[in-house]
């Protein structure tokens, strides 16, 4: 559903690694005071993928063109908000 929930305790608490959507990760980077100057997507193998030869092919081409649904990861390249 392009969200995590945000609990006071369990997987989602405070202590926990965040997990974070393209839109939170946006969000976080400007409440912090940054930019994102440039987006990446990281393809990645998919779970069940080894029985579908041919297919690691279309990871990363996949991941670019629908982020949302394939991208693995996503790395953001920030510079400081200016005044």
């Amino acid at each position: 559903m392009g969200r995590f929930p945000k609990n006071r305790d369990g997987l989602f608490d405070a202590t926990h690694l965040q997990f974070l959507t393209r839109s939170t990760m946006h969000a976080l980077a400007a409440d912090g005071g940054w930019c994102v100057i440039d987006e990446r997507y990281v393809g990645d193998r998919l779970p069940g993928e080894p029985w579908l030869r041919g297919l690691h092919r279309l990871r990363q081409p996949a991941a670019v063109r629908f982020p949302d649904l394939f991208a693995y990861q996503i790395v953001l390249t920030l510079e400081p908000l200016r005044p």
